[in-house]
């Protein structure tokens, strides 16, 4: 019966293991989306003379990855 707890506890760690990768990968795609808009956008807003305010706020770990 031992064998079953830790078999559980591995596939715990393993789960949470997984969700903090699954919460990295959206966090990749949203720079990816935002780094594509801002190259929509800022050109723009060059070629128009207008003015551009952006604020990104990125995690370290998505920074860093």
């Amino acid at each position: 019966m031992g064998d079953t707890g830790q078999s559980e506890s591995v596939i715990a760690r393993f789960s949470q293991i997984l969700a903090a990768l699954e919460k990295r990968d959206w966090q990749l795609w949203l720079i990816v989306v935002g780094a594509a808009f801002l190259a929509l956008l800022f050109p723009a807003a060059i070629l128009h003379q207008g003015n551009l305010h952006l604020e990104l706020v990125v995690s370290r770990e998505a920074f860093v990855g």
